[in-house]
């Protein structure tokens, strides 16, 4: 189902186009040690900036390097571009382990996805490209939302929010979250 026809079906109306980047940034890995970490952006075309974000959270697909949103969209696109059409400016993190190959990453570790979904925040309002500017084209309002395993991620990532991440942090959406020991 693509964005305009589900736009269609729900009686939508979509603001904006939009356009896919791929990002690698730098995040914290287990016992603090860095590591490299991707992430795949849904900005906002057509609209008028500033653009609130959303931390939109995949669920399971799989343990390894081509498992998450940058490798296999599909997992997010049901989230984020409803969003995106709507003017929203999403980051879609992949989670430790997956995107960049350094092996298989520690399901459910909610420390580790936390940590992933705020660096690639923090990745996001640093990214410039000739057609977009962080900085200059995003408000400080920020959400999470995630879903079954993202929805886990999403509680963590809200448990371990701090000033330090940049937007100010307005809510957190888990649905149907997977067992969460906060």
């Amino acid at each position: 189902l693509s964005a305009t026809d589900a736009y269609r079906r729900h009686g939508w109306t979509a603001k904006n186009g939009y356009e896919e980047f791929v990002i690698q940034h730098v995040s914290e890995g287990p016992a603090g040690t860095p590591r490299r970490l991707t992430a795949l952006l849904y900005l906002p075309q057509g609209g008028t900036p500033p653009y609130p974000v959303i931390a939109v959270n995949h669920g399971t697909n799989g343990v390894g390097p081509n498992c998450g949103p940058t490798h296999e969209r599909i997992v997010s696109d049901y989230m984020a571009q409803p969003l995106v059409g709507q003017g929203y400016a999403i980051v879609a993190a992949d989670y430790h382990g997956m995107g960049v190959d350094e092996g298989v990453y520690a399901y459910g570790v909610g420390d580790g996805e936390g940590r992933a979904i705020l660096d690639g925040v923090r990745a996001l309002y640093n990214f410039k490209d000739a057609r977009f500017d962080g900085k200059t084209m995003l408000t400080d309002e920020l959400f999470l939302y995630g879903h079954s395993q993202g929805g886990h991620a999403t509680l963590f990532a809200q448990k371990l929010y701090d000033a330090s991440v940049g937007p100010r942090l307005l809510g957190a959406v888990s649905v149907a979250p997977g067992l969460a020991d906060l």
